[in-house]
């Protein structure tokens, strides 16, 4: 019922794309420290430590993985998500579930308000509170604010139904797109207590299908085995919030790692930390498998990722799980 955000289907779309696999790492503070790309075998140009007066580092070597995706739609904290395979390639398709599809809804007009005081007619700009029963042409529910429609067994749902815990009227400001425009037109004009049958195409509901919403990921990927982080970085201060007051000197562990750090230096509100590894260290930055340092130079570290053939991995904002096969 509510109008989808567009901003948010992008946002999903960027998420399953972003994962292009270990060169992503998670948001804040992990990824201020360790959040650059991973580089490919022989290629230091690493986003995170160019320009910074050091050798071409040769890294070698690889982690192929496989994607055990299997078709469905389903739905996650990152919205609905329809995922089809072929042979080669996995398309994740972020959409509204009612996307492409005609709908059909008996609305009724409880009440209208201008300006705090009760009319009889709604209008652009009124308070408006209905009660809504939306339906697929077959007549299948698939939302609804009356609980007796909910929850009765005799009333065929959609397989997008969800029931909630309480059902209430839904009041919205007419002509502000809180709504999709087909139920915004469709209570135009409407009287108090007043119920209309109402259908609506998609253009004017969840819109059609688009091809910018389709991400395509290989069902095999190569992920570069070692890759380089900076072994001093500058991050604000107000991440740390498990630091309190913290001074020159200081050794921390960074949040939701087992690496500690040391502060360098505070200039305002950055704090310049030195990350206090060793080489032959294992650690964990929010991947699927364990780190460990084989080299520290001065202004990088390197690090290679433990995979093991036949290891069951997920990776974090994925909608399925992987199998290493191949650690090169």
């Amino acid at each position: 019922m509510f109008k989808e955000d567009g901003t948010r289907k992008k946002f999903v779309v960027l998420v399953i794309i972003s994962i292009a696999l270990v060169g992503v790492f998670a948001s804040g503070i992990l990824g201020n420290i360790f959040g650059g790309n991973s580089g490919k075998a022989g290629n230091a140009s690493f986003s995170n430590v160019n320009n910074i007066n050091e050798p071409r580092y040769n890294l070698s070597g690889f982690i192929l993985v496989r994607h055990d995706a299997v078709n469905e739609t389903i739905y996650n904290s990152l919205g609905w998500l329809r995922i089809y395979t072929n042979s080669t390639d996995i398309f994740v398709y972020s959409i509204h579930p009612l996307t492409n599809k005609t709908l059909v809804f008996n609305i009724t007009l409880l009440k209208v308000e201008k300006n705090g005081t009760a009319v009889n007619v709604a209008e652009n700009g009124d308070s408006v509170t209905i009660d809504y029963i939306g339906m697929l042409p077959s007549g299948k529910v698939f939302d609804t604010s009356l609980k007796q429609v909910a929850e009765n067994k005799s009333i065929p749902k959609a397989y997008m139904f969800r029931e909630r815990l309480s059902y209430k009227p839904l009041s919205f400001i007419l002509g502000s797109k809180m709504v999709i425009k087909g139920v915004e037109d469709a209570v135009y004009g409407m009287k108090v207590n007043q119920t209309i049958g109402v259908t609506i195409p998609p253009d004017k509901a969840y819109g059609y299908y688009s091809n910018k919403l389709l991400a395509i990921v290989p069902i095999e990927e190569k992920i570069p085995r070692e890759t380089l982080f900076r072994r001093y970085v500058n991050v604000p201060v107000n991440q740390f919030y498990n630091v309190a007051n913290p001074k020159v000197g200081d050794i921390f562990m960074i949040p939701s790692t087992n690496v500690n750090a040391s502060v360098l230096s505070i200039n305002n509100n950055t704090m310049t930390l030195e990350l206090l590894l060793k080489v032959g260290d294992i650690f964990n930055i929010g991947l699927p498998f364990n780190s460990t340092v084989i080299a520290i130079y001065p202004k990088v570290i390197e690090m290679e990722y433990n995979a093991k053939v036949g290891q069951v991995i997920h990776f974090r904002g994925r909608p399925w799980n992987s199998t290493v096969i191949d650690v090169n």
